[in-house]
């Protein structure tokens, strides 16, 4: 029988849990599930544009105050929607958290925990604002912030910390209405198909099986591009029945165990990385390395995807906006720590780090 070598890299797409790493991610049988509230679309977007046409409709609102930093693709889709999206100055380095200066009637402010690096010290913020507010913790959906929110709504992109196809998560913390997800519509079904395909085959390519790398990567970026076309409905069947099973503390925590030892094990990563300490309770969405310049960090990012590390870049942002913002955006590159890497896998990006800086 023919030995199988399986390839070594990191980052990218989530890949399929294998059994083993189920397992140990599983709810334990006296747990109440994390997602016992709320309700689910099929995307974050899905869920955020659902909730805008129903604040349009149910509570007046007319803008969406959102911070400098966030994700642009997200923005255009909300813009095509008809929605004006004034920008108020807030990134990831902001201390104290930015919040707009004077909102005015008609206006629902987002908020965002960027990469899980804000506690409970930013809530008071929520209560400063006279209007609704929407809250986005995509990046750590149980951490200290989200779970004694006192926001008017919190919505979760669930497939940036959880390996499911899709899926997006709304809730009201203060108790108020919300909007009724229709099924998922059949590009949305599609999109997840494909990304469901391409997970399974990127599992089996790290195991050894001997698939093309562009057979999972095909799959993936053709389920992406679908993504969040079509009404905003309900999320794939599958990841609901994942949703019932996981439990995202444990992913949290191996998130916080992986950050913790690369910051450890690799005097660099400590040195370049944005944070160095965090909030109590707080578990990051990924290590964020800062460095001098756009130049130097696009330079590091190709050595590192040659030694078969794949960062990825949150985000680049349009220029004609909070400069602090832009630059903070050109000069950051994200390291994944989330559950499927394992120590070795972290020592092999520490000394590679080391090595390349």
């Amino acid at each position: 029988m023919r030995k199988l070598s399986p390839p070594w890299e990191y980052g990218g797409d989530f890949p399929w849990p294998e059994p083993s790493e189920f397992r140990r991610l599983l709810r334990s049988e006296d747990d109440r599930s994390d997602f016992s509230k709320g309700v689910f679309f099929g995307t974050g977007r899905a869920a955020i544009l659902a909730l805008l046409e129903y604040g349009r409709t149910e509570r007046g609102w007319r803008r969406l105050l959102v911070p400098s930093y966030f994700c642009p693709r997200v923005i255009e889709t909300i813009e095509k929607a008809g929605w004006d999206c004034p920008r108020y100055a807030d990134n990831p380095m902001s201390n104290p958290y930015g919040l707009p200066a004077s909102p005015i009637a008609g206006d629902v402010v987002l908020r965002m925990n960027f990469f899980g690096w804000r506690g409970a010290e930013a809530i008071p913020g929520t209560a400063q604002l006279s209007g609704d507010v929407i809250e986005d913790h995509s990046h750590d959906p149980f951490g200290p912030w989200s779970k004694r929110s006192e926001a008017t709504y919190c919505v979760v992109s669930l497939r940036k910390t959880m390996p499911i196809p899709d899926g997006g998560w709304l809730w009201s913390p203060t108790g108020q209405e919300l909007p009724v997800p229709g099924p998922p519509s059949d590009s949305h079904l599609m999109a997840a198909g494909f990304k469901i395909t391409g997970m399974t085959l990127k599992q089996h390519y790290r195991a050894g099986i001997p698939f093309s790398k562009n057979d999972f990567r095909d799959a993936l970026v053709r389920g992406e591009a679908l993504l969040g076309t079509g009404s905003p409905g309900g999320l794939h069947p599958l990841s609901k029945t994942v949703l019932d099973q996981l439990s995202p503390r444990l992913l949290a925590r191996r998130r916080l165990e992986n950050f913790q030892a690369l910051l450890e094990s690799s005097p660099v990563a400590r040195k370049l990385s944005a944070v160095d300490r965090l909030p109590p309770e707080c578990s990051p969405f990924a290590l964020v390395l800062a460095f001098d310049s756009l130049v130097q960090r696009e330079k590091i990012k190709s050595r590192l995807i040659e030694h078969g590390i794949y960062p990825s870049i949150l985000w680049t942002l349009p220029h004609a906006q909070d400069q602090r913002t832009v630059d903070f955006g050109d000069r950051s590159l994200t390291i994944p720590c989330h559950y499927q890497y394992t120590d070795s896998d972290i020592k092999e990006v520490a000394e590679t780090l080391g090595s390349l800086l």
